[in-house]
């Protein structure tokens, strides 16, 4: 069975709110036990962390969880993608690196050229899922963050051969105005 157990928290226990040594003291102990139990009974396990990860990345590879998400980018977040994903090869997989925010405030192709970085920091590797790293604030979802939806959708179909058809069924629920899902 392919069932992702989620896991939240732990992001308040990141810098600048916690040190790195006391998340390790604070979260990696019950975290990894909670991520053994899930293990157990054949499911597999993400942490939900927002925010500055790169500090606490260490501690988080020794949960043992299969996915950290969602990995935000700088000035959420503070590391990169390309940084992550060499730390975490073969380690956990990884979601997300679409700021929700820029969704708001990019115009004009922003989207497009975000999503092909990611595309080629991530292309001829395995373990990365590109999605947003939460879903909208606003229901009915504003204009512009429609379209930025939109263009990472259309982009990433364009872009990368291996897009699941889900995208597709997606896009058509977004061009008829009906709300945004929460994943992709």
């Amino acid at each position: 069975m392919n069932v992702i157990l989620h896991t939240s928290g732990p992001e308040v226990c990141t810098p600048p709110m916690v040190s790195p040594a006391m998340f390790g003291r604070l979260v990696t102990p019950y975290l990894r036990k909670i991520v053994d139990l899930i293990h157990q009974h054949g499911f597999l396990a993400a942490i939900h962390c927002h925010g500055r990860v790169r500090e606490v990345f260490p501690e988080v590879l020794k949960i043992g969880a299969d996915l950290l998400e969602p990995i935000e980018p700088p000035e959420q977040g503070n590391i990169s993608l390309d940084e992550l994903m060499e730390k975490a090869v073969g380690r956990i997989s990884l979601m997300g690196h679409i700021q929700d925010q820029e969704m708001y405030r990019m115009s004009g192709g922003e989207m497009s050229r975000w999503v092909e970085y990611l595309l080629e920091t991530a292309a001829g590797r395995t373990g990365y899922i590109m999605s947003p790293t939460c879903t909208p604030f606003n229901s009915p979802c504003i204009d512009t963050y429609r379209a930025n939806y939109l263009e990472y959708l259309r982009t990433a179909a364009e872009l990368s051969p291996k897009v699941s058809t889900q995208l597709d069924s997606e896009r058509k629920m977004v061009d008829t105005g009906r709300d945004i899902p929460t994943s992709v």
